[in-house]
């Protein structure tokens, strides 16, 4: 009997520490997220910090990552501005550590002074924002489709703003590092999905 309470007692040790040490099935990455995705994540915080806020502006982030799905990306930035507070506020949501000024989760910079005369965007409301990044590649890429050709390769970006380019908000969607030094980009209406125009 104490030898098969020894064999037993060996044996679960043995059981255990192989089960211990089998693999691990990985994690799966965290997937680049739609515009729209990132924006509604942010609302609800900004909302919390003052309850009238508007939409100034949205945009994703190049961080030199590999090529994203159309219409996503792993880190986006939304700047709401409060008329009754006078006040800009930033949000950064990341779906993973970027960079050391980029982290995992939602984190929002110290509010700024704001004047809508001293502004080129104007704040807007956040319905105004019905069709998503995703849908406004699709729509872009339309007119887009032989630039992209003659650049492989070349990272997208987008940019949401209500500005004196179109009477509506709109989805600037970018071929380049950022808006300043793109080639080529167009504009896409945010409200109703239509094209608008080619910024080049």
């Amino acid at each position: 009997m104490h030898k098969l309470r020894s064999f037993s007692t060996t044996f679960l040790i043995m059981l255990t520490g192989c089960s211990s040490s089998a693999p691990k099935k990985a994690e799966p990455a965290p997937e680049p997220v739609t515009g729209l995705h990132a924006l509604a994540q942010k609302f609800s915080a900004a909302r919390a910090w003052q309850p009238d806020v508007m939409v100034l502006r949205v945009n994703s982030l190049n961080m030199g990552s590999a090529m994203n799905p159309p219409g996503r990306a792993p880190a986006w930035q939304a700047t709401f501005a409060s008329q009754a507070a006078h006040q800009s506020r930033t949000y950064t949501f990341a779906i993973v550590d970027i960079s050391t000024s980029v982290r995992e989760g939602m984190f929002p910079d110290p509010p700024s002074p704001f004047s809508a005369g001293g502004q080129n965007a104007q704040p807007f409301i956040i319905a105004a924002a019905k069709r998503d990044t995703d849908e406004a590649y699709t729509t872009a890429f339309e007119h887009a489709a032989d630039y992209v050709s003659k650049h492989p390769g070349i990272p997208t970006n987008y940019l949401l703003e209500l500005n004196n380019r179109w009477p509506d908000a709109t989805w600037r969607v970018i071929w380049g590092e950022n808006a300043s030094n793109s080639g080529f980009s167009v504009l896409v209406d945010a409200t109703t999905g239509k094209f608008a125009r080619v910024l080049d």
